[in-house]
């Protein structure tokens, strides 16, 4: 019996499933989402509507980082600032999301190393000097937009459950 070679992946494949992995870890984070609402609604503690916020924005940024590696993928270029802004924003993701729902963090890591594979694939060096600086402004800009979609949602959880 012959073994075929699989033949390997395309850049662009491996940038799509890196983007349903990314859907994936924010509809788990969804589901702990609603963990947390339905526990704050039963018991109206104070400290579920924190742990709630911190979720939802870490839901946010990870639809936002799948986007980006859809429009990456469609455009069929993997260039050094993209890549090392999805990276910057899985490692704040996964950090801040740690101690709440620590069953996403292995998740989240195999996501940072997916897209280290993929920069190394295809030549980019995600580590420059003055892209660094770039980077650090496009990752606090994704996360203070996560942080207000979160922030906005949370307020509407709270309206309706007052």
């Amino acid at each position: 019996m012959r073994l075929k070679r699989r033949r390997p992946r395309s850049t662009r494949i491996r940038l799509l499933e890196l983007a349903v992995a990314a859907r994936h870890a924010s509809s788990r984070l969804g589901l702990a989402a609603i963990r947390l609402r339905n526990a704050h609604a039963r018991t109206g503690d104070r400290e579920l509507l924190k742990m709630l916020e911190q979720v939802l924005k870490a839901q946010a940024a990870l639809d936002i980082v799948a986007t980006r590696l859809e429009s990456m993928a469609d455009l069929g270029a993997v260039m050094g600032f993209d890549v090392g802004i999805v990276r910057r924003v899985l490692a704040e993701v996964r950090a801040s999301a740690a101690s709440i729902y620590p069953g996403i963090t292995s998740m989240l890591a195999d996501l940072e190393n997916a897209v280290a594979e993929i920069a190394a694939l295809a030549g980019v060096d995600v580590e420059m000097g003055e892209v660094n600086q770039k980077v650090d402004e496009a990752v606090r800009r994704i996360l203070e937009e996560a942080a207000t979609v979160a922030a906005h949602r949370v307020s509407q959880i709270a309206d309706s459950s007052t």
